[in-house]
């Protein structure tokens, strides 16, 4: 039952944590994945949170599109094209409100 409930509350804070990523440093769509990745690992163990492709790409193109954040491609270390995502001006106001928010709620 604990997986559940994290994989419930998880599901609905990805786009949140989305954002404060992208807030914190230019990231590419995999950069994302990964640091997902980081925060739903629990003591050493998985949660049920599957962060994959087919999860994080609609979730960018979807903020890309309201203009919450930007992308722009660039040539990795590995000489590939990557799109890379920076955060907009109304999107560090939309983090900002959320921040206020939650601070407001916890404590």
């Amino acid at each position: 039952m604990p997986g559940k409930i994290i994989k419930y509350f998880s599901n609905g804070i990805t786009h949140n944590l989305v954002l404060w990523i992208i807030s914190k440093q230019t990231i590419h769509g995999y950069g994302i994945m990964k640091e997902l990745d980081n925060f739903f690992n629990f003591e050493g163990g998985k949660c049920e949170m599957n962060i994959n492709s087919s999860k994080i790409y609609p979730i960018l193109s979807k903020m890309e599109e309201k203009g919450l954040i930007t992308g722009e491609w660039k040539i990795n270390e590995n000489n590939k094209q990557v799109k890379y995502y920076s955060i907009t001006e109304e999107d560090e106001l939309v983090l900002n409100n959320i921040k206020s928010h939650m601070t407001s709620i916890f404590i």
